[in-house]
């Protein structure tokens, strides 16, 4: 939903490594890792999602890693909207008026960078 978003706003999808579950381990607790692995999501899944092109004439932003966007984006660079002040005026909407919402809100904030 969060990467249909980003498209249907014409903002780029920031996508994250996947971190596997503890539980996962085959290890005891007491020796695990302090930084538990990771697997770039490229490696799971393809698509644009993972910042593959979108087809020929699509405009859209390709989407880009955690890593990178923390280095074009440096946190006193964002701007942060907090769900909280969003949801109150989205209660009782439908799913699709609350897309919509988000994703023009998304498309009218001038900031480059939003998280």
């Amino acid at each position: 939903m969060n990467a249909h978003l980003a498209y249907a706003s014409k903002r780029a999808y920031v996508f994250q490594e996947y971190v596997w579950k503890p539980e996962y381990y085959p290890w005891p607790e007491s020796q695990r890792l302090q930084n538990p692995p990771r697997t770039p999501l490229g490696a799971l899944i393809g698509g644009t999602v993972v910042g593959q092109p979108f087809d020929e004439g699509d405009d859209a932003p390709r989407s880009v890693s955690a890593k990178y966007f923390d280095k074009v984006c440096p946190t006193n660079e964002r701007r942060v909207i907090y769900t909280g002040d969003v949801k109150p005026a989205l209660k009782l909407k439908q799913g699709s008026e609350v897309f919509d919402h988000w994703a023009q809100l998304l498309r009218d904030a001038p900031e480059l960078c939003i998280e």
